[in-house]
């Protein structure tokens, strides 16, 4: 039987099970701290690190419409994007300077976390989108997507004020609570989006206050990613029917741990900053990165094209997830696997058949692997899974014959691997051969 266990200061439980891997989580977060590899400049550098993609993955939950690249235009270079809404512009940049704004008392913990402070970070969030920006709510608010009523708007305030007590238990003395720091970023979460006290922009200030206690107990930032959604809302409705919080923090634990891992690698990095090897490495990231980019480009402008000229066959390109950080890079370059390496995704489709395939970075196989150490693989999507072109060729199915592509980084000249072996390419035909091949072998008639 599963046991049930009550946190203190909070009406929720957890499954006991987990403990073991919390524990774990809280002896690996303290002796970081105690060998200085977590210290609070470090933190603060993978705030800077993070910040973009906090951003963008708590907006994109809440239905932002601005992509990755987009949002950090807007923030980086205070970009406008044609086609994209004022709100969705506002919502970064609020965002962005709410996020400035917990972050100057992240790490002090004579700092408690008040409802004022709630309230400004509120009013940061929704500057000139809301007109109750930083006040609670004075109507009863609905929640999209979920079965449940909020509370009556006249017991904001008390409920409120009875979080308000159990934040300043686990974020001021240290010794005042027993559990793990992320049973206590679930616990306020939860509770948070329970009461919903404000008529918008609920989630964003949750999310945002699980990484404040998060930070305040040492730990590294959870992004809840985009495509975690439906997870975390399945999550958030455990909480409410049953008070459960274990999917809540099964879900804290994975993201957290990654950014652990990703600070670990940081740090590394950090001790060897003074090598040529890292030097060089920044400027090779550089140089690649860009031309990934424009790789990506041309896929985009090729799907365009398809579209444009009224093709029974029809596409879309997903780009959501990023770019890939140089620790990952790095990584990679040293033949270490690396995890959540999407880059983009394609899908094509007519009036009865659909195709998807994903582009993920790994270590080079074969004889390409003289060329470059980084390689973008391509994979579609069967009944098991995304498998990479290479095995499904292999096992006899017809898939397009470019199953990695690599960029040169001493003749700056793009090459590809597949079954007519290694060949230099051009990246705007070898966009269009992908494209074409994917339409002949998945849309025949």
């Amino acid at each position: 039987m599963i046991t049930l266990k009550t946190i203190n200061g909070s009406p929720f439980h957890f499954d006991d099970s987990l403990k073991p891997r919390l524990r774990i989580m809280d002896e690996g977060i303290k002796k970081r701290w105690d060998d200085n590899r977590l210290n609070v400049a470090i933190q603060r550098q993978l705030y800077e690190e993070t910040k973009l993609d906090e951003i963008y993955h708590s907006n994109r939950i809440e239905g932002n419409r601005l992509t990755y690249g987009e949002t950090r235009q807007v923030i980086q270079n205070s970009g406008i994007i044609p086609g994209k809404s004022s709100i969705d512009h506002q919502e970064t940049r609020n965002l962005s300077a709410a996020l400035d704004f917990a972050q100057e008392i992240a790490f002090d913990r004579s700092q408690p976390l008040t409802q004022n402070f709630l309230r400004q970070f509120h009013a940061i969030l929704m500057k000139e989108i809301s007109e109750d920006a930083g006040r609670y709510r004075n109507t009863q608010n609905i929640i999209k997507g979920s079965s449940h009523s909020t509370p009556d708007a006249f017991h904001v305030p008390q409920f409120m004020t009875e979080l308000s007590d159990y934040l300043l238990s686990v974020t001021t003395n240290r010794d005042r609570f027993s559990e793990s720091p992320i049973f206590c970023a679930a616990a306020a979460h939860a509770q948070f989006v329970q009461i919903h006290p404000f008529s918008d922009g609920n989630g964003r200030t949750a999310r945002a206050l699980m990484n404040l206690i998060l930070r305040r107990n040492g730990y590294p930032p959870c992004i809840i990613p985009e495509d975690a959604r439906y997870r975390y809302i399945d999550a958030l409705e455990d909480t409410w029917e049953i008070g459960d919080l274990t999917l809540l923090v099964e879900l804290i634990l994975e993201n957290t741990h990654e950014r652990l891992n990703a600070a670990d690698l940081q740090m590394s990095l950090q001790t060897a900053l003074e090598t040529h090897e890292v030097i060089g490495a920044q400027s090779d990231y550089d140089n690649w990165r860009r031309k990934m980019e424009h790789l990506k480009v041309l896929f985009e402008l090729n799907v365009d094209n398809l579209n444009r000229y009224g093709r029974p066959v029809r596409g879309k390109i997903a780009s959501r997830y990023g770019e890939l950080t140089i620790e990952k890079y790095v990584s990679l370059r040293k033949g270490v696997r690396v995890e959540k390496t999407w880059f983009f995704g394609i899908e094509l489709k007519d009036s009865s058949r659909r195709s998807r395939y994903m582009f993920f970075f790994a270590s080079p196989l074969g004889k390409i692997k003289e060329r470059t150490p980084v390689v973008l693989v391509a994979a579609k999507n069967t009944e098991d899974g995304y498998k990479n072109l290479y095995s499904l060729n292999r096992d006899g199915i017809a898939v397009p014959d470019i199953f990695q592509i690599g960029f040169d980084l001493k003749t700056q000249k793009f090459f590809s691997s597949g079954k007519s072996g290694i060949r230099e390419r051009n990246p705007q035909s070898l966009a269009l051969q992908f494209l074409t091949q994917v339409i002949e072998r998945d849309f025949a008639t």
